[in-house]
């Protein structure tokens, strides 16, 4: 149940939305995935966010409570493309090395999380996303990025 005026606010804008919404919804989360790619998560700011969509601040708080929510949508759209990326294609079986990758990855991936969250191994959070998407990136045959220069 949302709780506050604004999060009362954006749970009505939602069952409203409109197309011209929607888009504007779909260019903040894109516009997000490109600073958090840029800026890491903890330099990433809504105005940058807000910046980089080409819309006005305050819109950023029609669809997204916080920072932490839009990261959660970018994941989910993330998660989406790998999901897609290592499925198989209708009427072709799992297996042989598909199979043996999408179970390393998944194994590698759930084994990681808990002994990170559960287990109790410490780790630095951008170092730790870093290395697992690039072993995911590999291992579905995305290619890297080239360096980008500094922000001056």
């Amino acid at each position: 149940m949302p709780s506050g005026r604004s999060a009362a606010r954006r749970t009505a804008h939602v069952s409203r939305t409109t197309a011209k919404g929607q888009r504007t919804r779909e260019e903040l989360v894109a516009a997000a995935r490109r600073v958090f790619e840029r800026d890491g998560y903890f330099g990433a700011r809504v105005a940058d966010i807000t910046a980089e969509a080409g819309v006005a601040h305050g819109s950023f708080y029609t669809y997204f409570a916080s920072r932490r929510d839009v990261f959660v949508a970018v994941m989910r759209e993330v998660g989406e493309q790998f999901r897609v990326a290592v499925a198989v294609p209708p009427g072709e079986p799992r297996t042989g090395v598909r199979a043996a990758l999408d179970r390393a990855l998944c194994s590698m991936l759930s084994n990681f999380a808990y002994w990170w969250l559960v287990g109790g191994d410490n780790y630095d959070a951008e170092t730790a996303a870093a290395t697992l998407t690039t072993i995911w990136a590999r291992a579905v045959g995305l290619r890297e990025r080239p360096e980008q220069p500094p922000a001056v």
